[in-house]
């Protein structure tokens, strides 16, 4: 005889990525530079926030670049390398060991 589950079984970690941080402020900023603060993530899914990657782009552009990663759960970082007189848009998304959260 054999021993079966009652019904299938997914096959996955047990954690999921942290709800996204929320509330993206910038705290200061320069020609070149902005340090942005954030809300961390509500809920950690089962693994704690190992960092935040901090994307931006022109405003009107398409594309996001990545402009900072930490590697610690402060919930704000800085962008460096920006053009003087250009717009920006910012978001934010936190990293565990399940990977990366919505932005």
């Amino acid at each position: 005889e054999f021993l079966s589950t009652e019904g299938a079984i997914l096959a996955k970690d047990p954690w999921d990525p942290t709800s996204p941080p929320s509330n993206p402020d910038i705290l200061d900023y320069d020609k070149d530079y902005v340090e942005v603060k954030f809300n961390p993530p509500e809920k950690d899914n089962g693994a704690p926030v190992q960092g935040y990657v901090i994307e931006y782009r022109e405003k009107g552009e398409d594309a996001w670049k990545k402009g900072a990663e930490t590697n610690s759960p402060d919930n704000k970082g800085t962008v460096e390398g920006l053009k003087e007189g250009k717009e920006y848009e910012f978001r934010v998304m936190a990293k565990n060991k399940a990977g990366l959260s919505e932005s």
